[in-house]
């Protein structure tokens, strides 16, 4: 059963298990209506949209489709947040927990059992769920989502798919969840769910640090160091919108 994401959710982010499993704290929500720039879902979309930011740039970028297009294959992008660019209302679903979508095999956007997601955070309640996020110009889902062309290899950029397939799916790894303390918030690598069984999963990325006005979303494998942390370009978080 699919579930949207409501700023209902946030008011439960109170709990570890949810702020840990998305990426999502209510200090942080909190601290970001006191910055000059902050991410925006429009108004249009409010309370149901999600933005989704990189731990690298902070919350003020966040997930966009580039030139606000939707159509199949366009690009999406981690660009300044604002609260009229509706290139950036995306609504998320809790599509459930890993466990379900292996058992549900061979059915429309399950896991094969034989997949990287099955294989390493399908035991049943081990507490690995699946989220889509669809993208809902102006409050307006469609039926497009953040996804990927191919099955996950490394270096394929992020672009809008058609929905309901491992392509579109991410599965948030709570394993490698961490609290950013100088943003104060929760963040977690998402891993796509399409990727076949490898040491080490492909993950949702940002491109390098740069002058750029926007930063490219690709997959690579996940880039952990000896120490645990993971590449702060792999580490994403989510907050409601709009903020203000």
């Amino acid at each position: 059963m699919r579930h949207r994401f409501t700023r209902v959710c946030y008011a439960l982010a109170a709990s570890v298990a949810v702020t840990t499993t998305f990426g999502l704290s209510v200090a942080s929500a909190a601290s970001a209506s006191t910055h000059t720039v902050k991410p925006n879902a429009t108004s249009s979309c409010g309370d149901t949209c999600a933005n989704l930011f990189s731990e690298r740039f902070g919350f003020s970028l966040v997930m966009t489709s580039f030139h606000k297009s939707s159509a199949i294959g366009t690009r999406l992008v981690i660009q300044q947040g604002s609260n009229t660019n509706v290139g950036q209302d995306f609504t998320v679903t809790d599509i459930g927990p890993v466990s379900t979508l292996c058992a549900d095999w061979p059915d429309p956007g399950s896991f094969s059992p034989t997949s990287y997601a099955c294989l390493n955070y399908g035991q049943v309640g081990s507490g690995f769920d699946v989220f889509e996020a669809n993208y809902s110009p102006a409050g307006l889902p469609t039926d497009v989502c953040a996804g990927l062309a191919t099955n996950a290899h490394a270096g394929e950029n992020v672009t809008l798919q058609t929905c309901g397939q491992p392509r579109t799916e991410w599965i948030t790894d709570v394993n490698n969840s961490t609290e950013d303390f100088f943003f104060g918030f929760f963040v977690t690598p998402w891993i796509n769910a399409s990727d076949f069984p490898s040491s080490h999963p492909e993950v949702l990325s940002t491109s390098t640090r740069g002058a750029t006005p926007h930063h490219l979303l690709k997959v690579k494998p996940l880039a952990q160091f000896s120490d645990g942390t993971i590449n702060d370009g792999q580490e994403f978080g989510v907050l409601p919108g709009p903020l203000f």
